[in-house]
């Protein structure tokens, strides 16, 4: 049962990220005027959103997928390593997904060049992989609230809004061409 639920709440919250992202990029467009069909036709948009994400490099991105969701759901049963693993405030936090979007791009800068080359790729086309880590954290959290009640509330809407911020600002780097946080130097004035 538990993990049916897990199951639905990650493509439930996959979703509204993704829509998320959509809705970002449809308005920060610059324009005043939108075509109806653009802002509630929800197929659509949902199917050119998982396209970007898997189109870079579709085997990586698929590995990707599927990596980040076995990674994020091995982590958050590792609670049950001293008690019973739902309730694991550690390992139902934003913290994972957090260090992997600030640690990506040191890996990418220290580590690129020695990487076999499939682990370059994974590198360069790592947003599936957070993608899907980062929603199975939020989803599991969500389950462990949902099922158990073992942690509160609050506790899993906070942790939820730090990783649907990352997640959609990974999201708004790739689109830039960006792979990691701004440089001081880098910053326009223009941008705040």
């Amino acid at each position: 049962m538990d993990f049916i639920v897990f199951i639905l709440i990650l493509l439930v919250l996959t979703t509204l990220t993704l829509a998320g992202n959509y809705y970002r990029r449809l308005f920060s467009d610059g324009r005043n005027e939108y075509r109806r069909q653009e802002l509630l036709k929800a197929e659509s948009f949902l199917w050119e959103e998982i396209r970007r994400l898997v189109n870079p490099d579709s085997v990586v991105s698929y590995a990707g997928l599927g990596a980040g969701v076995l990674l994020g759901l091995m982590f958050s049963y590792m609670g049950g390593i001293y008690g019973a693993h739902y309730e694991s405030y550690f390992f139902h936090s934003a913290l994972l997904p957090a260090l992997w979007f600030f640690g990506a791009p040191y890996l990418k800068d220290q580590f690129g060049d020695d990487l076999p080359e499939f682990s370059k790729r994974f590198l360069q086309h790592d947003l599936p992989f957070f993608l899907s880590f980062s929603m199975t954290f939020a989803a599991q959290s969500f389950m462990v609230y949902g099922i158990y009640h073992a942690i509160s509330f609050l506790w899993v809407f906070l942790n939820f809004a730090i990783i649907l911020g990352l997640v959609l600002y990974k999201m708004y780097q790739v689109d830039r061409g960006g792979n990691g946080l701004p440089v001081a130097s880098q910053v326009d004035d223009d941008d705040y």
